[in-house]
């Protein structure tokens, strides 16, 4: 399974645009969550991300009101992931179809990438 680790950060204009390609890149073929960190966004982003994503069970969405810097949201983020594979996405990236199963099969074939 790949982890795909956003953090947001003042992003309510764009978030769901990274979010939303995720979710259609390669689903139902590669195994993949979302973990969506709002990393102390001042905006409405995690008014934003509640609307659109709380009730999907393929994201989970983390909040803190202070923000932990983007080294220690990464790692924040990263102890709740369940994948092999962890993807480290800033919020304003959009991804290709097919991007996921192109990540998970390079490391297949050379695990010493990344």
């Amino acid at each position: 399974m790949i982890s795909v680790i956003v953090l947001a950060f003042n992003s309510a204009d764009f978030v769901s645009e990274c979010i939303d390609s995720i979710l259609n890149a390669d689903y139902p073929t590669t195994e993949a969550e979302v973990i969506v960190l709002d990393n102390g966004s001042s905006d409405d982003t995690w008014a934003v991300l509640t609307r659109a994503y709380d009730h999907d069970g393929r994201v989970t969405l983390l909040h803190q009101g202070t923000g932990l810097g983007f080294a220690g949201g990464c790692n924040y983020a990263a102890r709740h992931a369940h994948g092999a594979v962890l993807l480290f996405l800033n919020d304003d990236c959009v991804i290709e179809p097919g991007c996921l199963q192109a990540v998970a099969s390079e490391l297949a074939v050379s695990p010493e990438v990344g």
